[in-house]
Formats: structure tokens, C-alpha cells, sequence
């Protein structure tokens, strides 16, 4: 089944690091969502019952020397169940969890229970497993045992090496994938993004890997600082462009004035670029700095100065609540921001980094109950109120905490912890529909997933149907189609790139998804890693999600109303509308209001295109104008040569081979429609779909009759269908009779011209029968020369185009399976005999007549 893209963490990240046999070598199976544990009591502190749940581990891991289940649960409700002091979830002193309610409820069954917080998967944990995953797919290619033999050697004697110098060199990326992978060097998988080349360092040991980071901090490196120019103030003059200028209102407006009289506005970002520039001229003259501050916001501010000249990893916090733990690089980073913008101020570094609030307060600590009780009341009242309210909860965790007898906090912190409070727990109860973008300090949890939108070629694709709103005529007759006229597009997330493209009539189904997949493999004889869709119907199809898995692709299915997760796919589709399909004559996107057109004005007239030839035109624009030019991802070079070069550093072993094959298109046929793709195979050999009996000797050999047996259907060519024989171990082609003329028809149309004759009234032509092949052909050559036929039949091969049914690829016939050369064999003389009767019957006919004659 699909993966939802905001599950891709933890499921993704946990499925994709329990089949690396590196992770864990005695891993020998796992089963996904195995069971549901029932009847899991959680006591509280003082050992009472607070409540019964249940629990749905994400796995069940078999290893050599035990069984245990594995759940991945988010650090808040980790946090929350300690907090109120359950048993659902405790944390030891090493920082592992465990849950002492769950494994109580397994222990009758001997299977133990591991709990992991979604923090275990780090920064980019999750796209750089997905990233070395291709090394431990089944037939990968393995480097040469020398190569690999000596990378290591030069890791393990320099200590550490760039990845640039090494692609620079000429190293394949996939074998630096491969050291990787079976650890062989060390990588922080979770703290640094394997795909870039320019940052991404192989070390020898995780000890290397600490002392250069360590290293690199000491010396200034990291993210640059955000440090803007003073910006001139109120009544300060400077010049610009030679001109004397002065400020007369410095707010987040800038009016200015110069002397001879003109008057400008300009906007804080505009002013910020033009002080960074220097294009204007003044002098820096900061503003006076009243000081009130107390004793312990100046002792603070000392401490973050003493913190500041500590050597790394001796930075630790010395006072408060983090007392002994290690400050955080983001903190050291935004201290250093302040210091130097207080030097380039000319202001004291003391003032700049004490603390904007006096953090004095009462002094008097709040135990966990507290907390417990605060949460409470957020989650019943506050959270469950359709308009939150302070008022809304303050007044219940009053009488919650005079129940409980513990001590409430003042009425000001509560108001501060509830504007610190996370928008994202909020809108998640609330179910508000704000969800989708980053509120406050809540960000998606989509966000996280650094698969979304790729970070190199063919990793990550987006699938989506749009509408061609443009009128098109028949080809053939020239008469309109009134007709709706779909796309379906794969493009890549990385580059923008299309990687195939389907344009056909009618609401879009398996059978173009189908088509989609053959195109790509058709072109490029590969498949994305991973195709995200929407939720529509024919991308939840089974089989669809059942093909991409065999094929070693994996489909993310996109969250409801998220539209970042559909960007990709969205702005593709919204481009071609504006620069192809608005500038086709013919369309509907740019008449805004027929009634001020012009009196003489005919739709008709623009109808002067067709299917094929808007195709054609949109996979030029794909495949052949598109790569040769630069975009706004690819800073100057053409599209392939971006993709090629990427490719390049970061290896192909990603990608999976889906070579274009007969094996292939049957895999992705679709099955028959009802009784779940299957028919019961009669007694004369043969199996009834789509108002047809399809006949194969392989199907008259002895207890074939009444076996049910699965049958797939070819989307262009309605004469014969393919049965899986599962005993037998292959697939078998069965034809229908008049096999010469139902191949150039596919079901659809085959479907529609019985429609029309059903309308008509011309019953006698279909005769209601089991076998209706030789009728359906005696109809179709008798309207060979109708309208109709003509605008169905185009239809339906601009549908195929480039398709055309299964019986020839590449000039050969398309199915090698056994007996199928002696059964055309077998036919062919049975055709041989029959005419040789035939002729016979002939010539005894006319002797008896001569003889009676005489």
C-alpha cells in the first residue's frame, strides 16, 4: 500500500533502516503493523489505575536471540506521559525509552516491547538512508574489492576527505555509496545531508568525526551571521548619488527627503540592501541606551560572555533549569550574531546579550503535578473550546489545582505559557485548517520530510492529471470532438524535468497510468525512487500501488489540504496552462466573458486542432525544447546538463532499472472488471470478458475446465487477453475468433460502436450470443465507411499513440511462452486443411453437377 508523505517519519525512515543488514545484522524478519495490544493499564505515580488503551506497534522484528515489538512515538507524547508521572512511557538515565505499562501486557507472551522517539531520526536521517538504500537491492552491482580497498585506506590514513575532491578525482559516487553504506568509513547519517557534494566529508571513525566538528567550530565556522548596517536614524542626514538626503521618519517605512524638494517612501527590506551596499553615505550613530537593568540580567549577560570564550565542548550552561548541559550550536550562533552587531553598533556586548525580561519572579518551583494539571487543562479545556480563550481554561486549572491541593502558578506566567504554547498541538485538536503552513514555531510535519521534493534526479517524481481546455476536431472526419481531453504528467521533483507524458480522451484511469509507466520506461528504461500522487481514485487503484512495488518503486500518497506537498505537481501543471495551453487556438482559459466578443465570432473556427498534434506538440516542449535550455533551478547550465552532472556526483544506483520488456507490459495490464479480475475457464478452452470468448490449447488440456483462473486485458488490442496459468507458472495468450480484424480495435472502442449500434437500433448487426466475434467483425467491416466508426476508431488510436496493442515490439511478436509458436502453427495448418476441404467440397459440388447434367 501507499505511504502517506507525512508518515514517511517515522514509518519510512523505520522500514528503511531495518532492511539495512548494517544497522542491524541479526535482524532476520520484520512484519509491518503486525497487531493491536489490547488491555495495556497505565498506572499512575502512587501506583493507582489511571486508565486501560491499547497500542499498534509500527513492527514486529524477529532477531537470533529474541522477539520484540517496535513503536515510534513522538517526543511530545513522550515528554507528557513522564510528566504526569504514567507508566505509558518512562525514560532511563542513559536516555533510552521504555514503557513499563506495554511490556507488562507482553510479558504472558515473552515479546518484548522497544519504544523509539521520532527524534532517533535526525535532520537528514531518513532521505540519507533512502539515499544508500539502493546498495542492498536485490541484483545491485558491487564495486571492484581493489577500489573499494583502497578508499578506505585513504580515509583511514587522511582522516578525513571530501567528497568534491573525491568526485573531482573521478571516484564513482556509487562506490563512495557502498563504503558508506556497509560502514566501512564513517558518515553522520542524522547530522549532515549525504548529497551534497560541496559540505558532505567521509572520516575515519565517529572520533574523527567529533574532533573536526569540534574543530571547525573553534575556528568560526558554520552558518553566516545575520548581521544588517545600522540603518540612519530620524533627522540624520547622508547622501546618495551625490545628493544630500535626510530621514525624516525612520519606522518600518523610510521617508525621505532630498534638498531639492523630492519626496520618497521606501519599504525596510529596500533600505536594508541599500545600507549593505553602501550606497549610502553617513554616518553610523547609534541610539542612547537607557540601562535598568538588575543584578542577575547583568550576572546573566557576564555568563554568556564567559560561556562565549569557553573552548568547545566545555560550553555548558552554568545557572537555571540546563544547569551542566551543553549549549546548543543555534544558541552560540544567535550570541554571536548579537556580539557582533553590538561591535559594529559601537554599543556594549553586556547590554546587547542580557535578556529583554528581568527573570526574576517569585522563586518558588513548580513540581510535576503542576505541569500535569496544566496539561489537563490545555487538552479539555482549552484545546476543546471552538474559540480559545484564556478565560477558557485559567478558571478550571484553578479548581483543578485546589482539588489536587498543589500550588497553581500566577496569572501571568499561565497567560505567557499559553502564548508559548505550540500552534501545532493546538490546530491538531482543533482540526483547524491552518495546518498546512508553518504558524508560529508549529511546522508541518510534512516539512520534516526532505522527500517531497528531491534532492537529486529520479529520487523523487510527482504524478497528476490536468484538463486541456481546448476545442479539437477529428483528424480524420474534421468534424468537432465534443470530448474532454486530460493530460497526465510524471515530472521530476529536483529539476522540473517531465519524465513522460500521456494525452488522451476521456476521465483519467489505471489504463493511463498504465500507458505513463510504459512511456518512461520506454524512454529512459527507468523508474523514479519514489511518485507522489494525490488521493484520487485511479492512484489508490491496488494494482497501481501493487506494479510500483514490483518494480522497486515506492508511491507516497500526498496528506489532504496540504498544498506544499502537491507544489511540485501543481505549479507544473499551472505553467503549461499559462504558456502552451492558453496560446493554443482553440482554448477556453483566456475567454474570460463571450458576451464581449465580437458578433462574427465562431468557436467552431478555432476547433482546427487534434489530439495528435497537441501530443505532439507538448512532448517536443517536454522532451526536446525544455532540456536545451536553462531554468530557474539549474543557475545557468541546460536542464540535462544539470541533470547529467548531478547524476554524476551522486550515482544512479537510486534509480530503479525497469527496462521496456514484454515482461513488463504484462505486469501492468489491467485485470478484467468484476469478480476481482478473474473468469472460470469453460469447457471448450476458453475464457469469457468483454463480451468475448478467448481460446488457448494450453486451456483445453485436462483439469483446465472450471478452474478460475486471473485474466488481463490488453488496453489496445481487444482480440486476445492473457491468462495467468499459476500451476503452470506463466502467462498464456488467448485469442478470440477473427482474431484479423478485432486486433486493430481496443475495448473502449469496440464498446462504443456496440453503443451507437444499440442507439441506432441495428440489433441484428451484434447478435446476443456467447461468442460474438465473428458478428462484431461482419459490423465493423460493414462500417468501415461510417462517420462514426471512423471518429471512434481515431480516437481511439490517438489514444495508443505509440502504443499499438501488444502483438508487435520492436517487429517481433510480443509473447514468448511455451507452445505459442506451435499453436500459431497449428492454426495455420488447421486453416490449410479447412481450405483444402473447402475447395474439395467445391470441386465434387461441380462434378456433380456436370454428371447430372450429362
Amino acid at each position: 500500500m501507499g505511504v502517506q508523505i507525512a508518515s514517511v517519519v517515522p514509518d519510512l525512515a523505520l522500514f528503511t533502516e531495518l532492511d539495512s543488514k548494517a544497522q542491524h545484522p541479526d535482524l532476520l524478519e520484520y512484519w509491518p503493523r503486525p497487531t493491536t495490544i489490547r488491555n495495556v493499564t497505565v498506572l499512575k505515580a502512587d501506583g493507582t489505575r489511571s486508565t486501560k488503551t491499547s497500542r499498534t506497534p509500527k513492527v514486529l522484528c524477529l532477531y537470533k536471540d529474541r522477539i520484540v515489538f517496535r513503536d515510534v512515538v513522538d517526543d511530545g507524547k513522550l515528554l507528557e506521559s513522564e510528566a504526569k508521572g504514567h507508566s505509558l512511557y518512562r525514560q532511563l538515565p542513559d536516555g533510552q525509552w521504555i514503557s513499563p505499562a506495554v511490556a507488562e501486557a507482553l510479558a504472558p507472551f515473552g515479546i518484548g516491547y522497544e519504544v523509539w522517539p521520532c527524534s532517533h531520526f535526525g535532520k537528514h536521517y531518513t532521505a540519507n538512508i533512502s539515499y544508500l538504500s539502493g546498495v542492498f537491492k536485490p541484483g545491485a552491482e558491487l564495486p571492484d574489492p581493489a577500489t573499494v580497498k583502497q578508499l578506505v585506506s585513504r580515509v583511514m590514513k587522511e582522516g578525513v576527505v571530501y567528497r568534491r575532491v573525491l568526485v573531482a578525482e573521478g571516484v564513482d559516487p556509487d562506490l563512495i555509496k557502498f563504503c558508506i553504506a556497509h560502514q566501512l568509513v564513517f558518515f553522520p547519517l542524522a547530522d549532515e545531508d549525504l548529497t551534497s557534494v560541496e559540505s558532505c566529508r567521509l572520516y575515519a571513525d565517529d572520533a574523527a568525526y567529533l574532533h573536526y566538528r569540534d574543530s571547525r567550530l573553534a575556528d568560526g565556522a558554520g552558518a553566516p551571521l545575520s548581521i544588517h548596517t545600522i540603518l540612519p536614524r530620524t533627522g540624520q542626514k547622508f547622501n546618495w548619488d551625490g545628493q544630500e538626503w535626510h530621514v525624516i521618519n525612520a519606522g518600518t517605512k523610510f521617508s525621505i527627503a532630498s534638498e531639492g524638494g523630492v519626496f520618497q517612501e521606501l519599504d525596510l527590506v529596500h533600505v536594508h540592501r541599500l545600507c549593505d551596499a553602501q550606497t549610502w553615505k553617513y554616518v553610523t550613530e547609534p541610539e542612547p541606551t537607557a540601562v535598568n537593568l538588575s543584578p542577575k540580567r547583568i550576572a546573566e549577560a557576564a555568563e554568556k560572555l564567559e560561556i562565549l570564550g569557553m573552548p568547545p565542548g566545555q560550553q555548558r550552561w552554568r545557572t537555571g533549569p540546563k544547569r551542566g548541559q551543553d549549549v546548543s550550536p543555534a544558541t552560540l550562533a544567535r550570541w554571536k550574531a548579537v556580539v557582533a552587531k553590538a561591535d559594529a553598533a559601537g554599543t556594549s556586548r553586556l547590554l546587547a546579550l542580557a535578556n529583554a525580561y528581568d527573570n526574576c519572579g517569585g522563586g518558588t518551583a513548580h513540581d510535576s503535578a503542576e505541569v500535569a494539571i496544566w496539561r489537563e487543562s490545555l487538552d479539555e479545556d482549552y484545546k476543546a473550546s471552538h474559540r480559545p480563550h484564556y478565560a477558557s481554561c485559567y478558571g478550571q486549572y484553578l479548581s483543578r489545582c485546589r482539588a489536587a491541593n498543589v500550588l497553581p502558578v500566577s496569572e501571568s506566567t499561565a497567560r505567557k505559557r499559553l502564548a508559548q504554547e505550540e500552534k501545532s498541538v493546538i490546530v491538531e485538536a482543533r482540526s483547524g485548517k491552518f495546518a498546512a503552513y508553518k504558524y508560529g514555531s508549529f511546522v508541518p510535519k510534512d516539512k520534516v520530510n526532505r522527500l517531497v521534493k528531491g534532492r537529486i534526479p529520479w529520487e523523487v517524481a510527482h504524478v497528476d492529471h490536468a484538463r486541456i481546455e481546448v476545442a479539437v476536431r477529428s483528424c480524420i472526419t474534421g468534424e468537432p470532438l465534443n470530448r474532454e481531453m486530460w493530460r497526465t504528467v510524471l515530472r521530476d521533483a529536483k529539476t522540473f524535468r517531465v519524465l513522460a507524458c500521456v494525452v488522451f480522451f476521456g476521465a483519467p484511469s489505471y489504463v493511463a497510468l498504465y500507458r505513463l509507466i510504459l512511456d518512461c520506461s520506454r524512454r529512459w528504461g527507468r523508474l523514479p525512487q519514489y511518485i507522489i500522487s494525490d488521493r484520487g481514485l485511479d492512484f489508490l487503484a491496488w494494482q497501481f500501488e501493487a506494479v510500483l512495488a514490483d518494480l522497486g518503486v515506492c508511491k507516497l500518497s500526498r496528506p489532504a489540504k496540504t498544498p506544499r506537498a502537491g507544489q511540485v505537481a501543481e505549479s507544473g501543471n499551472r505553467k503549461d496552462d499559462n504558456l502552451v495551453i492558453s496560446n493554443l487556438p482553440g482554448n477556453r482559459l483566456n475567454i474570460e466573458e463571450y458576451r464581449a466578443l465580437s458578433k462574427g465570432f465562431r468557436p467552431e473556427d478555432n476547433e482546427v486542432l487534434s489530439l495528435g498534434t497537441i501530443r505532439l506538440l507538448l512532448e517536443r516542449i517536454y522532451f526536446e525544447v525544455e532540456p536545451k535550455h536553462a531554468t530557474s533551478r539549474t543557475n545557468g547550465e541546460t536542464l540535462e546538463n544539470y541533470e547529467a552532472r548531478l547524476l554524476n556526483e551522486a550515482g544512479t544506483s537510486h534509480i530503479p532499472r525497469v527496462p521496456y520488456t514484454n515482461h513488463l507490459r504484462l505486469l501492468c495490464m489491467p485485470k478484467v472488471q468484476g469478480r476481482s479480475g478473474n473468469r472460470i475457464v469453460t469447457v471448450e478452452g476458453g475464457v469469457e470478458c468483454q463480451t468475448l470468448t478467448y481460446f488457448s490449447p494450453a486451456l483445453l488440456k485436462p483439469g483446465m475446465a472450471g478452474r478460475s483462473v486471473e485474466v488481463r486485458y490488453d488496453p489496445d488490442n481487444v482480440a486476445h487477453v492473457f491468462v495467468w496459468l499459476r500451476r503452470e507458472g506463466g502467462w498464456v495468450e488467448c485469442f478470440c475468433n477473427e482474431y484479423e480484424v478485432l486486433s486493430q480495435f481496443t475495448p473502449v472502442e469496440l464498446d462504443e460502436y456496440t453503443a451507437y449500434l444499440t442507439e441506432r437500433g441495428v440489433v441484428n448487426k451484434v447478435l446476443r450470443r456467447r461468442n460474438r466475434a465473428e458478428d462484431y467483425a461482419n459490423a465493423l467491416q460493414e462500417a468501415k465507411f461510417s462517420g462514426v466508426l471512423k471518429q471512434i476508431h481515431e480516437v481511439a488510436r490517438e489514444n495508443a499513440h505509440g502504443l499499438p496493442g501488444f502483438t508487435i515490439i520492436n517487429g517481433e511478436p510480443a509473447v514468448y511462452v511455451g507452445g505459442e509458436q506451435e499453436w500459431w502453427e497449428m492454426k495455420d495448418a488447421e486453416d490449410d486443411v479447412q481450405d483444402v476441404d473447402n475447395i474439395a467440397n467445391e470441386l465434387d459440388d461441380e462434378d456433380e453437377v456436370v454428371y447430372v447434367i450429362d
